[in-house]
């Protein structure tokens, strides 16, 4: 047996998508050399591991974790290619070494190397971006890392910790797969080959002189507006349709960057750890790793709303607010529900958006009887209070000012007609 796995395990947001874009493109190409790139369901990686892709924890439990370890391998070895590329940046997601062991116990005897691939960000860039991430309309796992704080660093997590413990969290895999199995590159455009991310991984597996010039940039960021405004959307706007809808509307321009000095902060609890990683594995030629470069950020950062930003978001809003105002469809959660069911066997995308309409459309009914309960409550509490008022008021005896003008006395008499 003589075959070889790599395994790439991410980090996020470093460059992963875009590699693993050119790869899924370019199977055919890969397989003419003898190296075999699997994907699962999504078409363009191996699939998920497991952790807080699907539970929100970052340990899935021994059973599942097995279960899912076993359907990953079986995509690995799906064929009897002399080298196998795995990619998924879930990895990045096992924090624990019985984890990873559960893999290396599952692929070890398959192959006679395998070299384990990582890439990683200083950690307040990377937390930017990864939390930036989680600002999209859809769920990201993301947003279980770091929340949806408007701002541009998140609000710090143990489960966030775990991640960016790159000494730790890397480390367990060279102590289960070996030192010699590691292949750590720190992701710098000054570093990488060609200042690119799909050379520099091609490289890596031997795949260095094929070209890369069709390769993608994915997973680009957003902007200022969308970003700050995602994040508020997922804590208060439930229908993931509406929230789509809306950052589509939004403006895409600026970046929303934090103080430099907080940013320096964010990165102090790690240099001790990442100075230990770059020993262990001269991972480059810098004593702490990364650049100790931060002034890409403002002195006063940028997370703040300016009259433009401001602006833009409310015409955004109000846009909204008038494309809703057109969807008036008139029909019942019954009559939508009823149109879902008669489309799930010939359109299932269109008959679950009529589904999704119809929960909406109830939550919407429901709530506003809520409020004209709630209305009606009021009203009758203020007459039922109004009428024990006036049967509880005591009857006064009349004075002067009550007398009508048929009470009234006569006037007096003039000196004349007495």
């Amino acid at each position: 047996m003589n075959r070889t796995l790599y395994l790439h395990i991410g980090s996020h947001k470093t460059g992963t998508t875009s590699i693993q874009k050119y790869l899924a493109a370019n199977v055919a190409l890969l397989a003419d050399r003898g190296v075999h790139y699997p994907v699962g369901s999504n078409g363009l990686k191996i699939g998920i591991v497991g952790g807080i892709d699907l539970t929100g924890d970052e340990d899935e439990g021994p059973k599942a974790g097995k279960k899912r370890a076993q359907s990953v391998v079986d995509n690995i070895l799906s064929s009897d290619a002399p080298v196998v590329i795995g990619s998924t940046e879930s990895f990045s997601y096992l924090f624990e070494a019985p984890q990873i062991q559960i893999y290396h116990d599952l692929l070890d005897r398959h192959f006679s190397t395998i070299k384990i691939i990582s890439y990683l960000r200083r950690q307040d860039q990377f937390a930017i971006s990864h939390h930036q991430e989680g600002a999209n309309p859809q769920v990201k796992p993301a947003a279980k890392l770091y929340g949806h704080s408007p701002t541009a660093l998140p609000q710090p997590n143990d489960i966030q910790r775990k991640y960016l413990d790159y000494d730790t969290r890397i480390g367990h895999w060279a102590n289960v797969f070996g030192d010699d199995a590691m292949v750590v590159r720190a992701y710098d455009r000054f570093l990488l080959k060609n200042g690119d991310s799909v050379a520099d991984f091609l490289d890596i597996v031997g795949l260095g002189d094929l070209d890369v010039s069709t390769a993608e940039e994915k997973n680009v960021s957003m902007g200022f507006v969308r970003t700050k405004v995602g994040h508020i959307l997922h804590e208060t706007v439930r229908f993931e349709p509406l929230r789509v809808r809306l950052m589509k509307l939004l403006p895409n321009e600026g970046r929303l960057l934090p103080r430099r000095d907080a940013a320096r902060a964010f990165v102090a609890p790690y240099v001790a750890g990442n100075r230990r990683l770059n020993a262990r594995f001269k991972i480059t030629a810098l004593r702490d790793l990364f650049s100790d470069d931060f002034s890409m950020f403002p002195e006063g950062g940028d997370e703040s709303w300016t009259e433009t930003t401001a602006n833009a978001t409310i015409r955004a809003i109000a846009e909204m607010l008038n494309v809703l105002a057109s969807l008036d469809h008139g029909l019942t959660p019954d009559q939508l529900m009823a149109a879902a069911m008669a489309l799930s066997d010939t359109n299932v995308n269109l008959a679950l958006k009529f589904k999704a309409a119809a929960e909406q459309s109830q939550l919407d009914a429901e709530g506003v009887a809520t409020a004209s309960r709630k209305a009606g409550r009021r009203t009758s509490a203020k007459a039922t209070s109004k009428r024990a008022k006036g049967q509880n008021r005591k009857v006064r005896k009349p004075s002067k000012s009550d007398a009508t003008e048929e009470d009234a006395p006569p006037p007096a008499a003039a000196d004349g007609q007495r």
